[in-house]
């Protein structure tokens, strides 16, 4: 769903604070050789719900912020302003009416075989098909 996508990268781009915490954000994968920190994203779809006049989406957006320092301080800041960037935000997608996008998990853990940290965002975002 690019309009999403779109969406999800114009409120990335619009938090000063954030773009300058980290080596950008990507959709699914990171180019090889970028620099930590930075910031993935995927989508996990749901089903679309069919009403007799509607049709509303609800999708499972997961953040993975990752970062090679030694502690869990430059994360946890990227993390802060991650949720102050999109908790309870409004998106504007295109050709949607947005309802609601909130913070379903937070999981911040260490992964010793890549000698870096992981933070795992998720968020559950509705919208509805405009008419």
């Amino acid at each position: 769903m690019k309009v999403l996508f779109d969406a999800i990268k114009t409120k990335y781009d619009a938090s000063a604070t954030l773009v300058a915490a980290c080596h950008g954000l990507h959709f699914g994968k990171v180019p090889q050789d970028t620099e930590m920190p930075y910031i993935v994203f995927y989508d996990n779809p749901g089903n679309p719900n069919y009403t007799f006049t509607e049709v509303e989406e609800e999708r499972t957006i997961q953040f993975n912020i990752l970062s090679d320092s030694s502690s869990s301080v430059e994360i946890n800041g990227i993390y802060d302003k991650l949720i102050a960037a999109f908790d309870y935000c409004t998106l504007s997608v295109t050709g949607y009416n947005f309802i609601v996008m909130e913070r379903t998990l937070n999981h911040l853990m260490p992964l010793p075989e890549e000698n870096c940290w992981q933070y795992s965002v998720q968020y559950r975002i509705k919208i509805q098909k405009t008419k």
